[in-house]
């Protein structure tokens, strides 16, 4: 490999090293990264100012609370009368009540993470689509910032759980097949309207 083969190491010098240009493409922040902790700073703000701590139920999470609370305590997964499957999200809240024990503060911490992961998500599917970076981070900001959105990431209800697993089904699908994404979101909204 020459020196001038090094991709993203900046201007050609005459007599630089290889070794320095690399060492000077490492200090420089990827703007992919720049975009995700921009993404991730905003949603932290928003969590400060809405601050939606409290160990009480919300709307009807106290439903999927329930099957988290079962498993911590008694390490029963015996699921409620719901017919919803969310089995992974009992356990993804599971997780985050391991470290205190049960409370819906710990539940909502986990739909708060997931909702950060799958605005992150939304970002790299939009990437993945060949929408440039601004044009990916307006559209995961927009997804983050959703008045709707960020109402539900502060319970423990399965909307949030459903659209990031959506999302992540786009990007499996798109990456694995490269199929036509407008099939994948065809396909997406025959799920949603039932």
């Amino acid at each position: 490999m020459t020196n001038d083969e090094v991709v993203g190491a900046g201007e050609v010098r005459p007599g630089q090293s290889l070794r320095s240009r690399a060492l000077c493409a490492v200090r420089k922040p990827r703007p992919d990264a720049v975009a995700l902790a921009l993404l991730a700073a905003i949603w932290i703000l928003i969590i400060v100012i809405i601050h939606p701590i409290g160990n009480f139920p919300l709307n009807d999470d106290w439903v999927y609370g329930k099957t988290v609370k079962l498993l911590v305590e008694h390490g029963q997964l015996k699921f409620g009368d719901s017919f919803a499957t969310y089995l992974g999200q009992v356990l993804w809240g599971w997780l985050f009540c391991l470290p205190a024990g049960f409370s819906f503060s710990a539940l909502r911490l986990s739909s708060l993470v997931l909702a950060l992961l799958g605005s992150w998500a939304m970002y790299g599917l939009l990437k993945e689509m060949g929408v440039g970076r601004a044009i990916a981070f307006v559209g995961s900001l927009t997804l983050l910032t959703n008045p709707v959105f960020m109402s539900l990431a502060s319970t423990f209800m399965t909307d949030i759980h459903r659209t990031c697993g959506d999302i992540s089904i786009l990007i499996r699908e798109r990456s694995q097949n490269r199929i036509v994404v407008r099939h994948s979101l065809r396909y997406t909204s025959r799920l949603f309207r039932g």
